[in-house]
């Protein structure tokens, strides 16, 4: 029976070979600790003997795994040199991602500026949604790539960012010191609007009261949340890196209690792995690689202000 070596598990693997820890070549590679450690599994299930070992507290790589460093760098190497002559060549076609709108005014200009001057024939067909729905459409095969928030990443996901969430409010406002606190809250069962909600109703304040709220607004736009935590309307809550210029963020010294975190993942599905699909992945990887804005929309909302 001949062996097929999957791609991704030698690149899993060199980055263990050069990191030494399943944690450090998790970073490398975009996916959690434990999905490394079952990809290394898998790997030494396809090669058929033991790679790694316990040293003490450490886990090092066997002469057989040693063996297959070389071996595993240069089908790498390989590997990326006819990705690199693809590359040269012209490539068409049409990749359909999915995104949600709040993590698009944040990713999407610098990866369609770079995509685009790569890949001038690529057609993109952009989709907004909730995570939730791009989820479900990309498991029905009606998008190539999802970028999503979720609160636990799947064994394949690739992760790109661990966003916390925030409560966020216009700065030199007073609407988050009035009780029952005003709230505007992401719809479509949002990892964000979980969080919040459960973390509200287990939240006792150091004179074991509960944070009163009311729900006053409800949106699946991200846009629409923070206009209204703009103009003073309500305290919403947020994905930290999505936070613009104008507002402020709330903490513990505050009296708002901790919300955890999200991530950022992307997700695809094998059977429409193109050329073009698989060179925007690349774009997209590459992009979190470099240093992520701090805020999203400065551009935007630095207009209303202006006056």
């Amino acid at each position: 029976m001949k062996i097929n070596f999957e791609i991704e598990l030698l690149r899993t693997f060199i980055a263990f070979a050069d990191t030494g820890s399943f944690k450090r070549a998790s970073e490398l590679v975009f996916r959690s600790q434990p999905a490394v450690s079952m990809q290394m599994k898998r790997f030494e299930d396809v090669v058929g003997k033991q790679l790694f070992m316990k040293k003490g507290r450490e886990l090092i790589l066997t002469e057989a795994g040693l063996n297959m460093v070389s071996y595993a760098r240069q089908l790498l190497s390989m590997h990326d040199d006819i990705v690199d002559k693809i590359q040269g060549q012209k490539i068409d076609g049409k990749v359909c991602i999915g995104i949600p709108d709040d993590y698009a005014m944040l990713f999407l200009p610098n990866i369609l500026k770079r995509f685009s001057a790569t890949h001038p024939d690529v057609v993109l067909d952009i989709k907004s949604g909730g995570s939730n729905i791009l989820s479900s459409r990309l498991n029905k095969g009606e998008l190539d790539i999802a970028i999503l928030a979720v609160r636990t990443p799947e064994e394949d996901d690739i992760i790109l960012k661990k966003d916390p969430i925030v409560w966020a409010t216009a700065k030199d406002d007073i609407i988050h010191t009035k009780r029952p606190l005003s709230l505007a809250l992401f719809m479509d069962d949002s990892p964000i609007d979980k969080n919040t909600l459960s973390t509200l109703q287990k939240y006792k304040s150091n004179d074991d009261e509960p944070l009163e709220y009311k729900v006053v607004l409800e949106s699946k736009s991200w846009a629409v949340l923070t206009i209204a935590a703009l103009s003073g309307f309500a305290v919403a809550t947020m994905a930290k890196s999505v936070v613009v210029p104008g507002l402020q963020i709330l903490s513990e010294e505050d009296g708002f209690p901790n919300l955890g975190h999200t991530y950022i993942v992307m997700r695809a599905t094998p059977d429409t792995q193109s050329i073009a699909t698989s060179c925007l992945a690349q774009r997209i990887m590459d992009d979190f690689r470099s240093d992520i804005p701090a805020t999203a929309g400065a551009d935007l909302f630095s207009l209303m202000n202006d006056d």
